[in-house]
């Protein structure tokens, strides 16, 4: 069911599009774990300690709570399960604070809209029905899911660019607040992301899936 993708380019550009559901274009709110990491943040006095605080992150967000879901609502829009994917997102729950909740299925509602257009992915028109109807939020990490499974992106290169982005939102965050080096964040985030690539959900066998 899926939109092919024909070229490198064509990935980019898709990937690009949806670069905000990694958290850069929304933060600070967007893709976060609680309150009690964005409070966090604030205390952090130099790039080591945003490492270990980024860390942490990747742990509970990335790892153990984003990257589940996203391959459940891969494969439910991969099958064309549109009641499965509905019933999916009103089961989850981000688990923040109110303010940071609505950022998440904000980002997702404005992603998932973008896909309008494609009138003939009966999944896709479902769970947007279900979302403008306020039967479903529209939870940022499952509209990434439906994302690729649309364009067909392949699952290892769509989970680790959401991974990466996300932490370098963070980064750029602190950049712009505290006017420090961008340098050294980004070596925080490549030492904290290096680890990841191992840490993926199960995912389906076949190079479609997994390149």
């Amino acid at each position: 069911m899926n939109v092919p993708v024909s070229s490198a380019g064509d990935v980019g550009e898709v990937l690009r599009e949806i670069r905000d559901l990694g958290g850069v274009q929304c933060l600070p709110v967007a893709a976060v774990p609680s309150a009690r990491f964005v409070s966090a943040l604030r205390m952090v006095a130099n790039w080591e300690a945003f490492e270990t605080l980024l860390g942490g992150y990747a742990d509970e967000v990335i790892v153990g709570r984003d990257w589940p879901v996203m391959l459940r609502s891969w494969e439910f829009a991969r099958r064309g399960e549109a009641r499965e994917l509905i019933a999916l997102d009103r089961s989850w729950s981000p688990g923040e604070a109110p303010t940071l909740s609505e950022a998440s299925w904000r980002v997702g509602r404005r992603q998932l809209s973008r896909m309008r257009p494609l009138s003939d992915l009966r999944v896709v028109q479902r769970y947007l029905a279900a979302v403008e109807t306020d039967r479903a939020r529209g939870w940022h990490p499952l509209v990434y899911g439906v994302v690729l499974a649309v364009y067909g992106i392949p699952l290892r290169q769509g989970l680790m660019h959401y991974a990466v982005h996300s932490a370098l939102g963070w980064c750029d965050a602190l950049v712009r607040q505290r006017e420090w080096v961008r340098e050294g964040g980004e070596l925080a985030v490549e030492r904290v992301c290096a680890s990841l690539p191992a840490r993926m959900p199960a995912l389906p066998n076949g190079s479609l899936f997994t390149a």
